[in-house]
């Protein structure tokens, strides 16, 4: 497939910050359509204290058992089955960022780290762009070093059944979807599937 890209007919102007909190800041980002030339503003969020990329991280075990979190996000009054995420600290590599969010959120430390994909995940929203990394060989040195906004629980699913658990229980409970991208990924790197 060969995809071609054009010259966009949104043409992007200003950014002025509308909001500055404590973790994130909110931009308004002009824009004309000049094709039907009218004016417009998009509101943009970015997060504060990272740099580069958000890195998720799959931990998988070396019995090949997914490592997510079931975490309880407040914009969702919810609890979400996900990834393991953060962002790179000054200096940080992402590779590192990755592995110290696997450590600090389900106490996992692992063998070895691999980017499986990148690209926008709320692109609607955010500029932001998630690496997604796969962390195999992880092995349990701690319970987890959680944060006072963190309420998470560590979650061990069979890789190759992993998807089909998810799907059954996303009846009942909140399943972030970048995690299924995530466990295919995972399980043709590993099983072959």
């Amino acid at each position: 497939m060969n995809i071609q890209t054009r010259k966009s007919i949104l043409e992007v102007g200003e950014d002025r910050v509308v909001y500055d909190g404590q973790f994130i800041t909110v931009t308004s980002r002009e824009f004309t359509n000049i094709k039907k030339n009218k004016k417009g503003v998009w509101e943009v969020v970015n997060r504060k204290g990272t740099v580069g990329n958000v890195v998720g991280v799959l931990g998988v075990t070396e019995n090949l058992e997914a490592i997510l979190v079931n975490i309880y996000r407040v914009p969702l009054k919810s609890w979400i089955v996900q990834l393991c995420y953060g962002g790179a600290k000054e200096g940080e590599k992402e590779e590192t960022a990755a592995g110290r969010e696997l450590i600090e959120e389900t106490g996992y430390r692992a063998e070895k780290m691999e980017k499986l994909f990148e690209g926008p995940f709320n692109p609607a929203i955010t500029d932001e762009v998630a690496a997604i990394y796969l962390a195999t060989g992880s092995v349990q040195v701690h319970k987890g070093r959680r944060e006072a906004a963190e309420d998470i629980d560590v979650l061990l699913f069979p890789l190759k059944s992993a998807v089909d658990e998810l799907r059954r229980i996303s009846q009942d409970i909140l399943v972030d979807i970048k995690v299924y991208g995530a466990l295919y990924a995972a399980m043709d790197l590993l099983l072959g599937l």
